[in-house]
């Protein structure tokens, strides 16, 4: 029963260690997390004020370009691809984080996102090319 006792005391004292050290880990891990947490949020915010600045100049050109009587149904259409596609994204998103991974499912989103703008700069030069966009360039003929 001695014999017994001795180990039982070694086995919790092993258990007190590891709990220990799990908990040191654990508070590392933390506040690794705490940071990430806070560039991630900073990181937000920043692509959130884009957005921002990219729907307003879209919504200011649909507003100056489209002519008077089909203002409606423009930004009827405008408003439903931008629902749309922000739903798709977002099914993309979990999809490919699911089959890839956290990390390169962000680094995909990445890629192609730089691949559609190497695409629409080829494809639409006037875009690239575009210093200023005035109204009178805007208007209808």
């Amino acid at each position: 029963d001695l014999a017994l006792g001795v180990r039982d005391v070694a086995d919790v004292r092993l258990a007190e260690e590891r709990h220990q050290m799990m908990f040191a880990h654990r508070e590392e891990r933390d506040v690794f997390h705490e940071h990430n947490l806070v560039v991630s949020l900073i990181a937000l915010f920043m692509t959130g004020a884009a957005d921002m600045v990219s729907v307003i100049i879209r919504s200011m050109l649909i507003q100056i370009a489209t002519p008077n009587e089909m203002r409606g149904r423009v930004n009827a259409v405008d408003m439903l691809f931008i629902g749309v596609s922000n739903e798709l994204g977002e099914f993309e998103s979990g999809l490919t984080a699911q089959w890839f991974g956290t990390v390169p499912a962000v680094v995909l989103g990445g890629i192609g996102t730089l691949v559609v703008i190497g695409l629409w700069a080829w494809l639409f030069p006037e875009l690239r090319k575009a210093d200023q966009i005035t109204v009178a360039e805007l208007m209808p003929k």
